[in-house]
């Protein structure tokens, strides 16, 4: 029985050898190993550029806002209401696409 392991044993590194000899299917090989790390590095380039597009939109209609409430604070007699009504209409329009945006506090400091 030991010899047939032996022999089994011998054979397998045998074959080891030759295959790091040979050179046929290397690229196909090393393709198939690569392509998984690449398929995941451009994923996570797809997911952080998705995620800084939302990003910079979000920040664009809290631009939008503070815009609107900004004008609106110039005018005579404004609220802390009014002010609130402004942003809420200003950023209920500019939301498309975005996900769910909703106003939960308007801030003015005096």
């Amino acid at each position: 029985m030991k010899n047939t392991s032996d022999r089994t044993r011998t054979r397998l590194w045998q074959l080891a050898g030759e295959f790091k000899q040979k050179s046929s299917g290397n690229v196909t090989i090393t393709f198939a190993l690569s392509s998984v790390v690449l398929i995941g590095i451009v994923g996570a380039a797809i997911d952080y550029g998705r995620w800084q597009m939302e990003q910079t939109s979000l920040q664009g209609v809290a631009d939008a806002a503070s815009l609107s409430a900004v004008q609106n604070l110039t005018k005579s007699g404004w609220t802390q209401k009014s002010i609130e009504g402004t942003v809420k209409n200003s950023v209920n329009p500019n939301t498309a696409g975005l996900p769910d945006v909703t106003v939960s506090s308007v801030v003015v400091d005096a």
